[in-house]
């Protein structure tokens, strides 16, 4: 079925050649006129008549150049693979034989170095208004990764150095490399790339992404906005090592970093070598403990025999002071005796005073010797008692004093066992939480993944809405004056008025020819 419309807008115009049409393109390329571009460098040659070709591209457009041969000693810098260039554009030109477009370059100079860190500069700033450089909301870097991602140039030297310092480290560390470009405007993007990629492995518990260093434009990849962002979100602990160069990119500032690659390996795995020293002084410790405990109990022994020896000494005062009591009650008995003596001498002597004048009195001189000699007993006896129990309170204090010596001791040693036991608790304890926080982030990956699939789903469903749109591929809908569908031609007569809808508006016809297929 075919059928002929004029429509309200049609324009009549006249076909041209080829070589007109691109005739009035090139006039319309060459009143562009020249200007100065921007961008890096790709594919540089030279041809065999001594023409220079290279591309420049932004990421998004991508134009070609020529330099002529007698301009290319004239250029401020001969552009290599990578470089970020600024191209002053003498003309454009349209080559009608290969409908070829290309500019005529009439110099070549690399962007400087002061506009690439002021762009630095903003970026930090913006960034660090952001809250993304702020130490504390780093993500920790975890004691005993189950593998490590690394990005780095293929087969450059940063992923070399990382590989054999974790190596160098932990021996048996799983490793998942990723190679990535880490120089140029493709750069980012592949780099982000490597780290989606990363991120959805399940053993990598950390990532580090590698460069051996470089001058500012060299590192201008690691300044880029999206990816400094795009670090900063990874679910996974990130660490920067750009090393040997003073020039710190923006993405150092917004994850872990490292001087150097190789010290990077310091940041995310164990050292095998501190972990046996480490063991083997626990070890050490534990092999200590019988010896320590059989000290304890050798001193809790010397302490009960103190307490035996103290026990021997008060039953010793005790019998001091019983024969003490002896002693009096023999004094008592003694001078009882010698009263009853001396009485029934004196009632002789009164009988017989005329015999024993010279015998009394020298009885009377030595009873009084007696007497100063009795006299003096008591006083010895007290010295006696006095001297032991100087003795026995001396001998008490010294045990008080071991006592009170022993007693700090055995605090010390249970504050020590307290101690030890307490670190280990909580060692314990930490350990718990890593595997609780591993457990947490198993559990928010396969969320992540659930819901990836699903926005895949819905994208496809929508995919599958939109394609039934026959708008959308160029199709119309015919309808009559009063708004009916025509689903035939059968239903359509010379001279009617129809409307015609399609995908962003409508359209008014007249039918001027009808013709039904066979």
């Amino acid at each position: 079925m075919t059928a002929t419309i004029e429509a309200d807008t049609l324009i009549e115009t006249k076909a041209l050649t080829v070589s007109a049409y691109a005739a009035r393109l090139g006039q319309a390329v060459r009143d562009v006129g020249g200007g100065i571009v921007e961008g890096e460098v790709q594919k540089p040659q030279r041809s065999r008549n001594g023409l220079l070709y290279f591309e420049i591209t932004d990421g998004e457009a991508r134009l070609s150049c020529k330099v002529f041969k007698k301009q290319i000693e004239r250029l401020k810098h001969e552009p290599n693979e990578g470089d970020l260039v600024r191209v002053r554009i003498a003309r454009p030109d349209f080559w009608p034989g290969a409908g070829r477009l290309s500019l005529i370059v009439a110099d070549v100079e690399l962007a400087g170095v002061g506009e690439l860190l002021r762009r630095r500069a903003e970026l930090l700033k913006r960034l660090q208004s952001e809250g993304l450089c702020d130490p504390d909301r780093r993500k920790a870097l975890p004691p005993f990764p189950r593998a490590v991602g690394v990005i780095a140039g293929k087969g450059s030297e940063g992923m070399s150095d990382v590989i054999r310092a974790l190596h160098d480290r932990l021996p048996h560390a799983h490793i998942v490399t990723c190679p990535a470009l880490v120089q140029g405007k493709s750069a980012p993007r592949d780099i982000i790339d490597a780290l989606a990629t990363l991120q959805e492995h399940r053993q990598v518990d950390v990532i580090v992404i590698a460069r051996g260093g470089g001058s500012v434009q060299d590192l201008i990849a690691f300044d880029d906005e999206r990816l400094c962002r795009a670090v900063f979100a990874c679910s996974k602990p990130v660490v920067a090592a750009i090393g040997h160069t003073n020039n710190v990119p923006v993405c150092n500032y917004v994850t872990h970093a490292a001087s150097t690659p190789s010290r990077s390996a310091e940041m995310v795995v164990p050292s095998l070598a501190e972990i046996r020293k480490e063991l083997a002084a626990v070890g050490q410790s534990i092999d200590r403990v019988p010896a320590r405990v059989e000290e304890s109990t050798e001193r809790v022994r010397m302490l009960s025999e103190h307490l035996r020896i103290a026990g021997l000494f008060e039953s010793m005062q005790m019998g001091i002071r019983d024969l003490s009591h002896q002693i009096a009650r023999a004094e008592t008995s003694f001078f009882t005796t010698r009263e009853e003596s001396l009485a029934r001498a004196r009632a002789v002597l009164e009988t017989i005073p005329h015999r024993c004048q010279a015998a009394f009195a020298t009885c009377e001189q030595r009873i009084g010797e007696q007497r100063l000699r009795l006299d003096r007993v008591p006083q010895l006896t007290d010295e006696v008692v006095t001297g032991a129990a100087d003795q026995v309170r001396l001998l008490t204090d010294g045990i008080r004093r071991q006592l009170a010596d022993h007693e700090r001791d055995y605090g010390r040693a249970v504050n020590r066992l307290l101690a030890d036991f307490t670190r280990g608790a909580l060692r314990r304890l930490k350990d718990e939480g890593m595997r609780l926080t591993q457990a947490g982030q198993l559990a928010r990956e396969r969320v992540d993944r659930r819901l990836g699939n699903a926005e895949h789903d819905l994208k496809h469903t929508t995919a599958l809405i939109e394609a039934r749109d026959f708008s959308k591929h160029g199709f119309v809908l015919a309808t009559d004056a009063t708004g009916k569908p025509l689903p035939s031609i059968a239903g359509v007569c010379v001279g009617a008025n129809l409307n015609l809808k399609f995908r962003d508006g409508q359209a008014g016809v007249t039918v001027r020819e009808t013709k039904e297929d066979e």
